[in-house]
């Protein structure tokens, strides 16, 4: 049994699951780590809190206690996380920081040369998160999916339209009541726009791309509301 270990990340997804809440970050050596809680990956809010405060935000810098790597590509960002032991927040990162570690991780290129078959990049190369820098938001919409309403964003990436649903936390609060299209606009404002990417667990034979990450600079900072995701 590999033993447990202390792994420091700077939070850029929490999502919705049907489980629960997905997260994921960026350890110390700028790679992508993705803490899970098996069986089913997700966590409740109160695994992700210290002190009864959900904590386990994004620019949040987050100590997690973890297990083993999980071997299961192309999610090969998995690890378990030790629920039986609360996370730690470290820090939160400022608008500088933020913009410089977006910056470090930004794969806008690779985006944009395989953005027309992301699902089969990413698979190809054994990864299921990626971080890029936006070019242009284009529109954000409602659509119906697997019977549920699905939030939609439509941007580009060099000279790709990409159009992929969305889960990030703050974004489907800030959402609320229809309020898609003034909630781009708000972003629109930003200086800088980054999306974080990633496949969703297999359905139907797919690793469907989606944003899990909504990242303006500066910063995107909603109260989310763990009661009502």
């Amino acid at each position: 049994m590999i033993p447990a270990a202390t792994n420091r990340l700077v939070i850029l997804a929490a999502t919705k699951m049907l489980g629960g809440i997905c997260v994921a970050g960026i350890d110390r050596s700028a790679q992508w780590v993705r803490p899970v809680n098996p069986p089913d990956f997700a966590f409740s809010p109160s695994q992700l809190s210290e002190d009864g405060t959900v904590i386990v935000e994004p620019y949040n810098d987050v100590e997690f206690v973890v297990g083993e790597r999980l071997n299961n590509p192309p999610e090969t960002e998995d690890v378990t996380a030790i629920v039986s032991s609360q996370p730690h927040l470290v820090r939160t990162l400022n608008d500088g920081e933020v913009l410089a570690l977006l910056h470090q991780m930004d794969e806008h290129d690779n985006v944009a040369e395989h953005g027309a078959d992301l699902e089969g990049w990413l698979v190809g190369i054994r990864r299921s998160l990626v971080l890029t820098r936006v070019d242009e938001l284009l529109t954000a919409y409602r659509n119906m999916f697997n019977e549920r309403r699905q939030r939609r964003i439509v941007f580009r990436v060099g000279d790709e339209i990409m159009n992929l649903p969305c889960t990030d936390l703050r974004w489907r609060s800030i959402t609320r009541n229809d309020n898609d299209a003034q909630a781009l606009e708000g972003l629109r404002r930003a200086g800088n726009i980054y999306f974080a990417l990633g496949l969703a667990r297999p359905f139907q034979g797919h690793y469907y791309p989606m944003v899990v990450g909504v990242h303006p600079v500066p910063k995107l900072t909603v109260e989310v509301d763990y009661n009502n995701l």
